[in-house]
């Protein structure tokens, strides 16, 4: 068998999945070599346009997503946050955010795009770089965390399933107290009835949901001057009989709740009370606040009772995490032991219903200054 070799000019694409990388007379080598070819022709059509990760195979060049640096990053959250502040004084914002109010139809979606789009946000969900995007889940992110821990913790076939059967046969709601609140406190009611529809038909809050809001920094409620709003999952205007119907749920703050729940008067009543506790981005870890939530967490995990717990970054993240370790070993060391201290319902993992809205911290320590709030979720419960 004679080889005839030629100049090899690779055509625009890979050299390695080109047709011309072969230097040889197809007519006078086997059907293997054949065979091999258009396994390669295949495997070349398979990989145009689509993405790997940071890597995308066009159809004529290789493309890389660009890596920007810290400074190149704060550039461009800066630029988006002036763009944000100029698009929610116009017409089109006010338009965006009354979207959602012409439906009552509960929603199940996997993250926040969906959602956004089944809820009839059309404008953000047309394009999640944008404005009304960035906007709208920087408000529903809350809510809808809320959601989604309650769907996995107490819908049927989730760690505490059965719960949510025993919360139904008492006639109540669902009672949800959150420790350490800030800007989820001013929430108004039009954004909390968004946990209504997204966890609605799990089955896990068909009594209602009842959300108690405490912590240090706590902020008034907007439009509500005595802090305390009722939502309606289908409100009267939607029934056609001026009848609310559905399930219904309740966002107040507690009285003297402006501290952590160790220094409340009533911290023993309020965690009887509570079928879950939330700590959005709390912080645990960081050198500043560490010591404020420790006496907290004791509680916490004494009450034995589910935690869902949010972080803004994986630093913010694996020091919440080294924090509960160190907290709870202790906390064991001091009473009895009791094997494993925490038992994780779900582990960390990214949130789909985080914020699109990402802010910047100088203070923070590198890793850490690029904060999106409520990034990723997990949740555990003292054993």
């Amino acid at each position: 068998m004679t080889l005839h070799h030629k100049k090899v000019i690779p055509r625009r694409g890979f050299s390695y999945l080109s047709q011309d990388c072969y230097c040889i007379n197809i007519s006078e080598v086997s059907d293997s070599v054949v065979a091999t070819r258009r396994m390669h022709r295949i495997a070349l059509r398979g990989v145009r346009g689509r993405s790997f990760g940071g890597l995308r195979f066009p159809a004529r060049r290789l493309q890389h997503t660009p890596i920007l640096s810290l400074e190149e990053e704060i550039a461009v959250i800066k630029s988006d946050l002036a763009t944000d502040k100029a698009w929610s004084l116009t017409p089109l914002a006010k338009e965006a955010f009354g979207a959602g109010s012409v439906s009552s139809e509960p929603v199940e979606a996997r993250d926040m795009s969906e959602y956004m789009k089944e809820r009839g946000f059309s404008q953000a969900a047309e394009d999640p770089r944008s404005s009304a995007y960035r906007m709208l889940s920087a408000a529903m992110t809350f809510p809808l965390t809320l959601g989604y821990g309650v769907n996995k913790i107490f819908a049927k076939g989730g760690p505490l399933g059965g719960m949510a059967e025993f919360i139904e046969m008492e006639k109540r709601p669902l009672r949800v107290l959150v420790v350490g609140a800030r800007a989820e406190s001013s929430l108004p009611a039009l954004w909390w009835r968004e946990c209504l529809l997204s966890c609605f038909h799990s089955g896990a809050i068909s009594g209602g949901i009842d959300i108690g809001l405490m912590g240090p920094g706590l902020q008034q409620m907007k439009a509500s001057p005595n802090n305390s709003i009722t939502f309606h999952m289908h409100p009267p205007r939607f029934s056609g009989d001026n009848q609310d119907t559905g399930a219904k749920g309740r966002a107040y703050h507690i009285q003297e709740g402006q501290a952590f729940l160790h220094n409340h008067p009533e911290h023993m009543k309020l965690m009887l009370q509570a079928d879950l506790f939330v700590l959005f981005n709390p912080g645990l870890g960081h050198p500043a606040l560490c010591e404020g939530w420790e006496d907290t967490i004791k509680l916490l995990c004494m009450s034995r009772k589910p935690v869902l717990c949010t972080a803004h970054s994986v630093t913010d993240l694996q020091r919440d995490k080294a924090f509960l370790e160190a907290t709870t070993n202790t906390t064991d060391a001091e009473e009895q032991d009791l094997g494993e201290p925490l038992e994780f319902l779900f582990e960390a993992h990214q949130n789909p219903f985080a914020s699109a809205k990402r802010t910047y911290d100088d203070k923070e320590e590198e890793g850490a200054q690029i904060v999106t709030t409520n990034q990723y979720i997990h949740c555990w419960r003292g054993k």
